[in-house]
């Protein structure tokens, strides 16, 4: 099951151990483009989102993972793959990378992995992602995994306080991977 691993990533779920490393990593430049993580997160509120993560696991609604560097070992960002709560049939994806790891494509690998796994690992008949009208490169990754614009939704961003508009964006289950969950 895990972890996961593309040519260039290895991609597992997170663990306290990632605190230290992962905190520094959010900062303004990738906040401004998420819904409820802070332009600054101190190790601390770090464990306790991964402990939160670890919980959400274990209660069947959802997986937050790790994207790690193959080369270097280099935790570069976390994705997270969860049970849309009005909607369970729906996964919901969100992810981010580290300033340093942007325009690579990194996210790009990672995000067709996850995607490729859930079919195979979770009762979901689609996936949808969110991102802000202006965040091209997310939307260019959404986009190169095939998914497909589905509207407009407002957001309430609890960073910011504020409703915010994105650009939803979803992939319905292959057929072949709807035949081999329940086989």
């Amino acid at each position: 099951m895990y972890p996961l691993e593309t040519e260039r990533l290895v991609i597992r779920p997170v663990q306290e151990s990632d605190a230290g490393v992962a905190a520094p990593l959010v900062t303004p430049s990738v906040s401004r483009w998420t819904a409820t993580w802070p332009p600054a997160i101190s190790v601390e509120d770090m464990l306790d989102r991964i402990k939160s993560a670890i919980e959400a696991e274990r209660a069947d609604q959802g997986i937050s993972l790790a994207i790690i560097r193959k080369c270097d070992g280099a935790l570069m960002g976390w994705a997270g793959l969860h049970r849309n709560l009005l909607a369970p049939e729906v996964g919901s994806l969100g992810y981010w990378l580290g300033e340093s790891f942007h325009g690579k494509g990194y996210m790009r690998e990672a995000v067709g992995a996850i995607i490729s796994h859930a079919w195979s690992q979770f009762d979901i008949e689609a996936i949808e992602a969110l991102a802000q009208p202006e965040n091209s490169a997310s939307i260019a990754i959404l986009q190169n995994q095939g998914m497909h614009f589905a509207g407009e939704r407002t957001v309430f961003t609890t960073v910011r306080n504020r409703d915010e508009l994105c650009v939803c964006y979803q992939i319905q289950r292959p057929r072949e991977a709807a035949t081999s969950l329940t086989e």
